[in-house]
């Protein structure tokens, strides 16, 4: 018995150590894990200087693609205008004044009357922009003719080789513009004309604009294009030349045929069919444009800037 109780104390007083498996897979991945670790600094580096080669290579290829398209000129006189360099934009009293004229497109009755005359004048130090609407029929005494008719005699005295219809240097503008300082007491600095065509694309390209109506009007003669002759088979009213038009009150969405008889009508039922209603019509389009020209959707596309500073 005595010997039984030392074999069982001796096995007690011994620590049994059990033998345990080695992953050799745990040991290698660890061993991978510290050495990632210690150089993590250099892959974080290399996605980010990976990720801004991309954003360089992009960048290169918008600006030849914009290049490409003769856009880049006409994006840069628009950067100038806004950062308003006093190098580069005319300024007087603080203010550039623009004169835009609307006028009809080859073929029209009257193509080179300019029927639509807005002074857009720009506030550089509180960059507020006022439209002022000139009514077409003021009577220019020293010309003896009326204001809209002053771009087609600026023209018209021009040597037919350089008659340059829409320029800025042609005889139509400068007379125009001399007309409208004359009037306002102000003077004009640039001008542009858009005939029909130009107006619609520039609608267009932009997507459309959102136009607040203000009052509910309809026209029941809105002249169709191309139809100015037609006999309308013996009717005596010649109904068949136009087509009504109806706008409801509120805010609607407008393409660019759709805005151009907008502010065209001209025979509207009630006071919507006056030339001043015509003129506030004019102006509302014409904010609706800024307004998305200057929206992300239009400045952050640089698709539709081409497509807007080089129409095909």
């Amino acid at each position: 018995m005595e010997e039984l109780e030392e074999i069982q104390s001796s096995f007690e007083k011994e620590k049994f150590i059990p033998e345990t498996k080695v992953d050799k897979r745990k040991i290698s991945f660890s061993r991978l894990k510290r050495r990632v670790l210690r150089h993590v600094w250099m892959i974080r580096g290399s996605v980010i200087f990976f990720v801004i080669l991309v954003l360089f290579l992009a960048l290169l290829l918008i600006k030849s693609l914009v290049i490409k398209s003769g856009a880049d000129y006409y994006l840069g006189l628009a950067r100038d205008f806004v950062f308003t360099p006093r190098d580069k934009i005319k300024i007087f009293d603080g203010r550039t004044n623009i004169l835009v004229l609307g006028k009809g497109d080859v073929g029209h009755e009257a193509p080179d009357l300019t029927d639509t005359m807005i002074l857009v004048s720009v506030d550089h130090q509180s960059h507020k922009v006022n439209l002022i609407s000139l009514p077409r029929d003021i009577w220019i005494t020293t010309l003896r003719t009326k204001l809209n008719s002053t771009y087609y005699w600026g023209n018209k005295k021009q040597p037919p080789a350089q008659r340059a219809s829409g320029l800025e240097g042609s005889g139509g503008m400068i007379l125009a513009k001399s007309s409208v300082e004359e009037i306002v007491g102000q003077p004009v600095h640039y001008a542009l004309v858009l005939d029909f065509s130009g107006f619609k694309k520039i609608i267009d390209v932009l997507g459309g604009v959102e136009v607040d109506v203000e009052r509910s009007f309809s026209d029941e003669k809105y002249p169709i294009p191309g139809r100015e002759d037609d006999l309308c088979n013996g009717d005596p009213e010649f109904k068949c030349r136009y087509e009504t038009l109806n706008f409801v009150q509120g805010k609607q969405f407008m393409d660019g045929e759709t805005a151009l008889k907008f502010v065209r009508s001209r025979n509207a039922i009630g006071d919507q069919g006056t030339d001043f209603a015509r003129q506030v019509r004019q102006q509302k389009v014409i904010t609706a444009i800024k307004d998305k020209l200057l929206s992300k959707e239009i400045l952050l596309s640089p698709k539709k800037l081409t497509k807007l500073f080089n129409p095909a």
